[in-house]
């Protein structure tokens, strides 16, 4: 887990809407960018899943695999990240947990498609 800046945030997501190493998954936010816009200028919108815009100089806290963290597919705003918490467990453990739990409380995993990023064309 880290503590990144709102501006770092909205880095990683500009680097995803490059595409040049596919798309940043995410939940608790939500982004809205322009492919025809220049490289790294394509996020038109970000804001939390309330609906919040996300703020430059705010701290978020961001859960992000080892890999990323590190810079891994020049995800290099993430380093600027302070860890906060860690885990030696694999997203995958931490996934199958979650399900096993869900599943033993009776719920349904949901899949919907949440429209978290969002094409628009800005013209």
């Amino acid at each position: 887990m880290l503590d990144m800046k709102g501006s770092d945030v909205i880095k990683v997501f500009e680097h995803g809407a490059t595409f040049n190493y596919g798309l940043i998954q995410i939940a608790g936010a939500k982004f809205k960018y322009d492919n025809y816009r220049f490289l790294y200028d394509r996020v038109v919108e970000a804001t939390l899943a309330d609906g919040t815009p996300i703020d430059s100089s705010t701290i978020y806290r961001v859960v992000t695999t080892e890999s990323l963290r590190r810079g891994l597919d020049n995800y290099e705003a993430f380093a600027n990240g302070t860890v906060s918490a860690y885990s030696d467990q694999s997203l995958r453990t931490h996934i199958v947990q979650y399900m096993d739990k869900m599943t033993k409380e009776g719920k349904t995993i949901d899949r919907e498609v949440e429209g978290r990023i969002e094409l628009v064309y800005t013209g």
